[in-house]
């Protein structure tokens, strides 16, 4: 943005040629903030990338970045990849979404096909116990990805690469763990349901 201020591009021109508000870019870096919101993000990313003549390739680079992936976008893959993922499961999904630390009626909601902010996908995928490759799989359905871009994502995706095995009867230390870890860097927290003092 300092770039475009020296350069006598103003920012108010260069949002309305991205078709937003001055505050959605400001307030971007904010991941808590309500001005963020996904679809937002998705339309400033394929905006930018007509806007700058950026390829397919180079536009999904560019979401990447932010921790979004346009590669399923608009298409509805999701819900029978989560199903099929939830079919697997072989414990009660009450213990499922407990040990996410994701409430009953989000839990419900994303069984129903709405959409899922990435922090509760991503406990319940880790809850499922998949393995990276998996989980990301799951995310770009979702629109989503573990970006190595954003410190939350490298620290995740780090845990999930090199934590050791877990035992089958306590999944809840994978996301504890993570989220003790994300805690000390005064990162966002995979859970929904509970908060950190």
């Amino acid at each position: 943005m300092r770039n475009i201020k020296k350069n006598g591009v103003k920012l108010g021109k260069v949002c309305a040629l991205l078709g937003i508000k001055r505050q959605y870019l400001t307030k971007w870096r904010t991941a808590s903030s309500t001005l963020t919101k996904d679809g937002v993000k998705y339309n400033t990313i394929i905006n930018a990338g007509n806007l700058f003549g950026l390829s397919n390739a180079e536009t999904e680079e560019l979401a990447n970045k932010a921790g979004l992936s346009l590669q399923y976008h608009g298409k509805s893959d999701f819900i029978p990849h989560i199903g099929k993922l939830l079919s697997e499961y072989t414990g009660k999904l009450k213990d499922l979404y407990e040990t996410a630390f994701v409430s009953e009626r989000m839990f419900r909601y994303m069984k129903q096909g709405k959409h899922l902010k990435k922090e509760p996908l991503l406990a319940i995928l880790i809850a499922l116990n998949r393995n990276v490759d998996d989980i990301q799989e799951c995310l770009k359905r979702a629109g989503y990805i573990l970006s190595k871009s954003l410190p939350e994502d490298a620290i995740i995706t780090w845990i999930l690469k090199n934590e050791t095995s877990i035992p089958s009867h306590n999944k809840a230390f994978r996301i504890n763990s993570i989220n003790d870890t994300l805690h000390s860097f005064n990162l966002p927290l995979l859970m929904t349901r509970i908060k950190t003092i």
